[in-house]
């Protein structure tokens, strides 16, 4: 029969009841699909917890085809001049690489070709904005923690020090540094728009590069420093005579500088060593 009140009968209220469940399970299955193959850091990120209490933090991205742990037994040393400050290094998704015949490997973005790398194409880049949002979230999840953006550094060698430029300078809160070693400016041409106006005035970016690079040639760091310039970012720029595709002992005595130098938190050591300095200058 029919329900006089709602003017329907049991048999189409059922099918309509099936019909809405179904909606529900495709949006519910899309959704699911969406998440999963959206790229994600493919191994817990290496924490270095501060020595001292944690006042400031520093994020550290790798090259292609590595992962974070390679960098923080690299930058470990580190951690005596820096005992308030966090280390934090993620490990990029795994995917296809074009520039390796489509390869799966540790990646934070697809490269094409080693000649893309220091092109001026106002096209999109496969895996950019992915990684951008993987490195904007560890740094709202250190915000998140009570540390202030302003005592956060996001640094990176090669490809990670591409997406360390693109993500630091372009984060919703000025950070205090973006460090960049043996890096480029991938997507140089959107960069401008896309800039957090405030790093002009508030973040400081150390960028170095070696002059016998060849895998990311020395030109595109120094394309990197001038182009960073020109959006009147405080850049302190440092180039390696002889150092390669590869960072050295001197690179990371003057990487420890710049640290030490924008992450005011850690006062404790530097008036450590200033006290040392003063010390030894009167035994002389």
């Amino acid at each position: 029969g029919i329900n006089a009140e709602y003017g329907t009968s049991p048999h189409s209220t059922k099918i309509e009841f099936i019909v809405v469940f179904l909606t529900v399970l495709v949006v519910f299955i899309a959704t699911a699909l969406a998440v999963s193959t959206r790229p994600q850091m493919s191994k817990q990120s290496v924490i270095l917890s501060a020595t001292g209490e944690h006042k400031s933090t520093i994020v550290f991205a790798h090259g292609l085809g590595d992962e974070g742990a390679s960098w923080a037994m690299a930058l470990r040393q580190m951690q005596a001049a820096l005992p308030n400050t966090k280390f934090v290094f993620p490990t990029a998704p795994v995917q296809p690489v074009t520039l390796n015949n489509g390869y799966r490997m540790t990646s934070w973005h697809d490269i094409k070709s080693l000649a893309e790398i220091d092109s001026d194409t106002t096209d999109r880049v496969d895996g950019v904005q992915a990684s951008i949002d993987i490195l904007h979230a560890l740094l709202e999840s250190e915000i998140a923690s009570g540390i202030d953006a302003s005592k956060i550094v996001l640094a990176g060698f090669s490809q990670g020090a591409a997406m360390s430029v693109r993500a630091g300078l372009t984060f919703n809160a000025p950070l205090a540094g973006v460090g960049a070693l043996s890096g480029y400016l991938v997507e140089k041409a959107l960069l401008a728009s896309d800039l957090n106006k405030e790093c002009t005035t508030k973040t400081k970016v150390f960028v170095a590069h070696g002059d016998r690079d060849p895998v990311v040639p020395f030109v595109a760091g120094e394309r990197l420093a001038a182009r960073l310039r020109e959006l009147e970012l405080d850049v302190e720029w440092h180039a390696y005579s002889g150092l390669v595709h590869s960072s050295s002992n001197e690179e990371l005595r003057h990487l420890l500088a710049f640290f030490q130098s924008v992450l005011a938190d850690n006062d404790d050591a530097l008036e450590a060593s200033e006290k040392e300095a003063v010390d030894n200058a009167e035994a002389l």
